[in-house]
């Protein structure tokens, strides 16, 4: 992101970086939602200036899509 920043500006190095979280999860189907998700960490960085912010949320929200998939596992069995 800093590097797409300096050459593109906050808004675009935010939303080409998002576009590039969404493309490097290799799942055309999920790459919209992927990507908003790349933008709002983009977002948290500039915001934060810490990349502990990112990792994170990225963590939580990794653990919030187990659950929820351990969970949905568990009802329909």
């Amino acid at each position: 992101y800093p590097s797409l920043k300096r050459h593109l500006g906050i808004f675009g190095g935010i939303v080409v970086s998002g576009m590039v979280f969404g493309m490097l999860h290799f799942d055309l189907f999920r790459f919209f939602p992927l990507a908003l998700g790349g933008i709002g960490l983009a977002f948290l960085y500039e915001k934060t200036r810490s990349l502990y912010s990112c990792i994170a949320a990225h963590g939580l929200w990794n653990f919030v899509m187990l659950l929820l998939l351990l969970l949905t596992r568990q009802s329909l069995a």
